[in-house]
């Protein structure tokens, strides 16, 4: 898992010490804890999901997220800061991506050197998605 959070932070070019909240499968509360061990961050920025309700499955990634934006809205707008996602599956199947939580800012116009975001997102404009490696 911490191989997708760094691929997330490759991609992104956010650093993950910057991220307000990682939401991820959360198998149990102890691979949560040893998950932040290995990426550097703080435990506190795992929402506590497995703790909390145990593990529910696939479904601690929307339950994480949820409580991550409830955190984010808690937050003053101009402080809101990036969510990582990150998720295991069956076959070694894995994923993950990144939120910029709405900070009710007005964002200029795409220049027109941006390249077009098929989802509109003004703070994802330039970024295309791209399979990782199968090495």
């Amino acid at each position: 898992m911490e191989k997708v959070i760094t691929s997330v932070e490759l991609r992104s070019g956010i650093a993950r010490g910057s991220v307000g909240g990682f939401a991820t499968h959360q198998p149990n509360p102890r691979l949560v804890a040893l998950l932040a061990k290995q990426c550097g961050v703080s435990l506190s920025t795992f929402p506590p999901i497995a703790r909390v309700s145990g593990n529910l499955g696939s479904s601690t990634c929307g339950g994480a997220l949820h409580e991550a934006l409830r955190s984010a809205s808690r937050q003053p707008r101009g402080a809101r800061r990036p969510i990582f996602l990150a998720s295991l599956g069956p076959g070694l199947l894995f994923g993950g991506g990144w939120l910029i939580p709405h900070d009710g800012a007005v964002r200029p116009a795409a220049s027109s050197r941006s390249k077009p975001n098929p989802l509109g997102h003004p703070a994802a404009r330039d970024c295309e998605p791209k399979l990782p490696n199968k090495n």
